[in-house]
């Protein structure tokens, strides 16, 4: 009798600690995922506006009109401020609707040669210095054309990062600029 109590007690005590240790674990890795998971940034998400104006340097940004017509092709420009630093490169992902085709992009600068890397629905251009010193100073320095598929209200933007690329200027030192950037919204009728 003493024995089947003894094993009985023995598996409740058991039975206690397992409980206790499983509650602790959780109590202390549960906190930690949370937090770690409002540090994730997603491309699309507008979260991106936590980062202080201290933590850029510079600006690529999109200009174009509000309304077009449907019929006729069109075009962005991009916009760079170098804020002093002399740029060689330049890397910009952008992201667009799906009523928007995308057509080419022209350089606007001659001391860059464009390269441009569709991806699924996004795209990528890189722009290399061919040769002088490239200050910029809000310079128009590409053309972005689209051709509109339907009638509608469309969003154009500026990636920070897609995948394990990232929208980002480099200077002549080879360091990285974050610059700022924006995102557009245009009409098509």
């Amino acid at each position: 009798m003493e024995t089947i109590a003894n094993k009985k007690t023995l598996f409740l005590i058991l039975i206690f600690f397992f409980i206790f240790f499983t509650s602790s674990l959780l109590v202390i890795l549960v906190p930690k995922q949370s937090q770690q998971k409002k540090l994730i940034v997603s491309p699309t998400s507008k979260s991106i506006n936590m980062l202080t104006e201290s933590n850029f340097k510079g600006k690529l940004f999109l200009k174009g009109e509000e309304k077009y017509l449907l019929a006729n092709e069109f075009f962005l420009e991009l916009i760079v401020d170098s804020k002093g630093e002399n740029i060689t490169a330049f890397d910009v992902i952008l992201d667009y609707d799906q009523g928007l085709e995308f057509v080419k992009v022209e350089s606007l600068d001659e001391n860059f040669d464009v390269f441009t890397n569709k991806m699924e629905k996004d795209f990528l251009t890189v722009g290399k210095k061919t040769n002088a010193r490239t200050v910029f100073q809000d310079q128009s320095v590409l053309k972005i054309y689209f051709q509109g598929k339907k009638p509608g209200k469309y969003q154009v933007k500026i990636l920070p990062a897609a995948g394990n690329l990232t929208t980002k200027l480099v200077n002549d030192k080879t360091e990285v600029v974050k610059p700022k950037i924006n995102s557009i919204y245009l009409e098509l009728e």
